[in-house]
């Protein structure tokens, strides 16, 4: 299945960062979202998400 960035989830929605973020902690205390930490090269670690 894939996973996305933050990024990607708030153009995809058309949703303020704010909106994203408290859905995504809405989603991952449900267990319906699964986050990981990502290690990307010259970059703070970043989460994606997963559907489950």
């Amino acid at each position: 299945m894939r996973s996305y960035y933050h990024s990607e989830l708030v153009l995809a929605l058309g949703r303020s960062k704010g909106e994203v973020d408290w859905a995504l902690v809405y989603l991952k205390e449900s267990q319906l979202v699964k986050a990981v930490t990502v290690e990307l090269p010259g970059r703070k670690p970043v989460m994606r998400y997963e559907l489950l």
